[in-house]
């Protein structure tokens, strides 16, 4: 497949969608508010995905912990060895 240059002509973009007043309207309290509930739903997508892994892998709740820890001790372990897997050869 043939690649082929094209300039991009930012001369007539849209215009934004924000809304200004809103956006100077925000309170400290309201974006923490925002930050937290971001935060949430990361933690609800870690959970799923870590659930998603587990039932792939066929383990129950406390196998995966033990191999989580496992290998967390394993890893802990080599970086305060030195060892990071690389060879210097």
């Amino acid at each position: 497949m043939k690649l082929r240059r094209v300039k991009a002509d930012l001369t007539n973009l849209p215009a934004g969608r924000v809304d200004k007043r809103r956006l100077d309207a925000t309170t400290e309290e309201d974006i923490a508010r925002q930050q937290q509930a971001d935060d949430a739903d990361s933690m609800q997508d870690a959970a799923k995905y870590a659930r998603r892994v587990r039932k792939r892998l066929g383990l129950t709740q406390l196998e995966f912990s033990v191999r989580k820890d496992t290998e967390a001790q394993r890893r802990e372990s080599k970086e305060s060895t030195g060892m990071t897997g690389w060879s210097d050869t």
